[in-house]
């Protein structure tokens, strides 16, 4: 991974949970630092394993998805709100 000490060996881990249950129902490693280059890959992954969590019959459209800060760039915002899903990122500027 690229970091500002040279590049140095090691992953992203990324874990997606379901906020009533705490249930992971997407866990993932990516040798990219920066968390924004994985958001598409993640939501994609999500979409492809979305079950029925709360027993309420959900679907995937239904679904809010929050990220931190570090999954914030222009390109992953434009690419959530092109596919219309509902997403809260947080933007670094207003912390």
């Amino acid at each position: 991974m690229p970091s500002s000490h040279g590049v140095i060996e090691g992953y992203n881990g990324i874990a997606t949970v379901d906020d009533k249950f705490q249930v992971a129902f997407d866990v993932q490693a990516f040798c990219y630092g920066h968390e924004a280059k994985n958001l598409e890959k993640v939501v994609d992954s999500i979409a492809e394993s979305f079950s029925d969590v709360d027993g309420k019959g959900k679907t995937y459209r239904e679904v809010v998805h929050t990220a931190h800060v570090g999954f914030h760039s222009e390109q992953s915002v434009r690419n959530l709100l092109d596919r219309g899903i509902d997403a809260y990122v947080l933007d670094p500027r207003f912390r």
